[in-house]
């Protein structure tokens, strides 16, 4: 009987420190795990993370962990963590939307390729300005912004440019010269219907050859903005209101799912600009912009970023 009751002592006893804590979403550097049976070794993303385990980063490392309640946890400092101890800072209520958006990212790092040679092969050609403008704006968004800046790369010389909104019937709702690559609209004179789809391009005030592809945005509807409102305040309690790197990545993401490329881009690279040493959060924002037609501004910060790791070196 007193075998008996120790087997299930000892067995309880083993399955409490076997509980997931966190699952390691994306990491920089040479971050290490010791594990229960006390060995170190390289923390990959995916891994899993026990109590009673510890987490060690040396310097200029980073971690983004997801807790098992959908949370998310950031390590930036220097030295050893306990991951018992890191749990100490969440409680038990379960993060539903933004454990959602979290999973999308991990499935994301973990099944992404070799991610800098795909770099390499992207910054090779920069083809920019020499036959067409190129857009510096998603080629199809819904919006809810009241006001938007429309972007463009400058085309070869001191070019003026005519900017224009047409509606479906390519009657023009709005049309504007501008010495700038870019012009600022006040979305909400110009009265557009919501759920209908506008196009809009910019070409050369001197040359009508000189022209951009046509995009395409369109007012988010009531109901879908009413439904993103609800969801979005739900994810940003979840998240604790924390501005951190990956938290960003979680809201463009969420973005993503209601085609809002505009605002979901704004936090790729608010996530970038949070932890610029990551490649996963920088990879993830040239994938959105390819994704969006956004081909020459994903080439150019892909060779910027190769020179940079080049002088570095």
């Amino acid at each position: 009987m007193k075998t008996t009751l120790f087997l299930l002592i000892l067995s309880s006893s083993t399955l409490l420190c076997q509980n997931q804590i966190f699952t390691a979403l994306a990491s920089k550097g040479n971050v290490q795990v010791k594990r229960l049976a006390g060995n170190w070794q390289p923390l990959s993303i995916g891994a899993k993370l026990f109590a009673g385990e510890t987490i060690k980063l040396n310097k200029n490392n980073y971690l983004g962990l997801l807790h098992s309640s959908g949370k998310t946890k950031e390590l930036k400092k220097e030295g050893s963590y306990n991951v018992s101890d890191l749990a100490g800072d969440f409680d038990s209520q379960k993060a539903t939307v933004s454990a959602k958006f979290a999973g999308y990212l991990l499935q994301e790092f973990s099944n992404s390729p070799d991610s800098k040679k795909e770099m390499e092969n992207l910054g090779a050609v920069v083809r920019q300005g020499f036959d067409k403008i190129e857009l510096d704006f998603p080629i199809n968004t819904l919006i809810i912004d009241s006001t938007l800046q429309f972007s463009w790369f400058p085309a070869e010389g001191n070019q003026k440019y005519i900017f224009q909104i047409m509606n479906n019937s390519e009657n023009t709702v709005f049309m504007k010269e501008v010495d700038n690559p870019f012009i600022v609209v006040n979305i909400n004179e110009l009265q557009l219907e919501k759920g209908k789809p506008y196009r809009w391009k910019v070409f050369s005030a001197s040359n009508a050859q000189l022209i951009s592809d046509t995009a395409i945005l369109e007012l988010l509807p009531g109901k879908q903005l009413q439904a993103l409102q609800s969801e979005l305040a739900e994810l940003l309690k979840e998240l604790n209101y924390d501005e951190t790197a990956l938290n960003y990545l979680i809201i463009a993401k969420f973005y993503e799912q209601y085609k809002l490329q505009v605002n979901a881009l704004k936090f790729y690279q608010k996530s970038v600009d949070g932890a610029p040493e990551v490649d996963d959060y920088f990879f993830a924002y040239l994938n959105c912009l390819q994704a969006n037609g956004m081909q020459t501004k994903a080439q150019i910060l892909a060779n910027n970023r190769i020179s940079t790791s080049t002088t570095e070196k």
